[in-house]
């Protein structure tokens, strides 16, 4: 599986792909979705973060991208 993570803080360069490997991951709860992304943006939300100007603070590691478009692939059992 890939993924964007947020590993410094100031540019998009911050933001990078990571190859993570290992199993498909599973729902989170009974409630939980898992969606395999087509397409994702950088919005607005995503560049304060970057800049370290949004309200909520971020650590290295997060996944920032906060809008994307995919298939649900798996659901949580209620």
């Amino acid at each position: 599986m890939r993924s964007y993570h947020l590993e410094s803080f100031g540019a998009v360069e911050g933001i990078v792909l990571r190859d993570r490997g290992g199993p498909r991951p599973e729902p989170a709860g009974p409630t939980g979705i898992v969606v395999a992304l087509r397409a994702a943006s950088l919005n607005k939300r995503d560049l304060l973060i970057l800049e370290r100007r949004y309200p909520l603070p971020a650590a290295p590691g997060v996944v920032p991208l906060s809008d994307g478009a995919g298939e649900v692939v798996a659901v949580g059992r209620r």
